[in-house]
């Protein structure tokens, strides 16, 4: 596989688990007693999985999305 293909496929699998973060954050907020240090924690793991995004889109070329 080519460079740009496995970078590509890191963002996408970055991505896949940022969507799915979103997920539990929704359902946790929903329930009557949210557990607040697993909210924190998905937040701050989505705000790791989207500067490691820029990274890896930097390094297309032309930092191509």
């Amino acid at each position: 596989m080519g460079r740009n293909k496995i970078i590509r496929r890191k963002i996408a699998g970055l991505r896949r688990v940022s969507r799915t973060h979103h997920r539990k954050i929704r359902a946790e907020a929903a329930k009557s007693q949210p557990d607040q240090r697993a909210i924190e924690k998905w937040t701050k793991d989505i705000a790791i999985f989207e500067r490691e995004i820029e990274k890896l889109e930097a390094k297309l070329p032309g930092g191509k999305r």
